[in-house]
């Protein structure tokens, strides 16, 4: 229960946060900086939100600090000095719910939080190396992850020498495949899991089964968090094989160059009607992401069912 109340905190004073910095620059021109708002948030915690005070104080403050950097990202995207940002939203109930905290203690097979106590983890902490400095808990899919922040000192390995032809590889991002690797005397084609694809009938009965739930009914809550759980099954398979395939990369070549073509500068090659109407697909820029990345690695092509020999 507190766990829950903590991610509720962090959004609720960041859309407190943000509704306050909207209607003062409504009325002013200007909107408050960080300092003024955390001393009007003593001020709800007095009013209109005293159960504020049964989580830690670093919920409600690193959440003013992740609305700065909100705002900080939209106006260097505005000015040029950064890549472009949209304007803050405010979070809604159950969409990347997090929290972050400090002054905590990790145990053996636990970790103590402020005003939350002892939780027990999945993994033991004993990989764990370097001080401590913040944890992060997040809820997925009804299930609670914490990522923790350390700091440590360690050597940074020099560079790895250039001592054949296929150290130095060239990798073709797309949308077809994950990517085409090009290096030494040939090439090597980088499928993609399809994750999503191998898991659209199962995505359409869920669908159907919530459709025909009662809204605001637990039964459709039950319904929402089965569907949550394969979403995020998909995501975690696709993580896993960007992640494989970028470290095995990263570990055996010397120079990588990458090169992605641009996706919404070629409209034409997507569809076109016998009219000749042209109109791109729905959310193709999200799923380019979601398919393209830094996946690849120098496996043979029988060593990886993802991995055959470029044409």
């Amino acid at each position: 229960m507190l766990l829950v109340k903590s991610v509720g905190a962090s959004r609720y004073v960041y859309n407190w946060g943000l509704a306050e910095s909207r209607r003062e620059h409504e009325l002013t021109g200007k909107r408050p900086r960080r300092g003024e708002l955390k001393k009007r948030l003593v001020g709800l915690k007095q009013g209109d939100a005293p159960w504020l005070y049964e989580v830690s104080a670093h919920i409600g403050q690193q959440a003013l600090v992740d609305l700065e950097h909100a705002f900080e990202r939209f106006f260097k995207g505005v000015t040029g000095e950064g890549p472009k940002s949209g304007f803050p939203r405010f979070k809604r109930k159950g969409e990347r719910d997090s929290a972050r905290l400090y002054e905590f203690r990790v145990l053996a097979r636990h970790v103590q939080l402020p005003n939350i106590g002892r939780v027990r983890l999945k993994e033991p902490t004993v990989k764990l190396q370097g001080r401590p400095v913040a944890a992060t808990i997040t809820r997925r899919a009804d299930r609670w992850f914490v990522s923790l922040t350390v700091e440590r000192e360690r050597e940074i390995p020099p560079r790895r020498p250039v001592t054949r032809p296929t150290d130095i590889v060239g990798v073709d991002l797309g949308l077809r495949n994950a990517a085409v690797i090009h290096g030494g005397a040939g090439g090597l084609v980088v499928d993609s899991p399809r994750a999503l694809r191998k898991n659209l009938a199962k995505l359409r009965r869920l669908d159907r089964q919530l459709a025909r739930k009662e809204k605001g009914s637990r039964n459709r809550q039950k319904a929402k968090l089965r569907r949550a759980r394969v979403h995020y099954r998909i995501y975690c398979r696709r993580q896993d094989f960007l992640d494989q395939l970028s470290s095995s990369l990263a570990k055996t070549k010397s120079v990588i160059v990458v090169g992605a073509s641009s996706i919404g500068a070629k409209p034409s090659s997507w569809k076109q009607e016998a009219s000749g109407r042209r109109h791109a697909r729905p959310n193709t820029q999200k799923r380019a992401e979601s398919l393209v990345g830094a996946g690849f690695a120098s496996e043979p092509p029988n060593a990886n069912p993802h991995f055959r020999t470029a044409p």
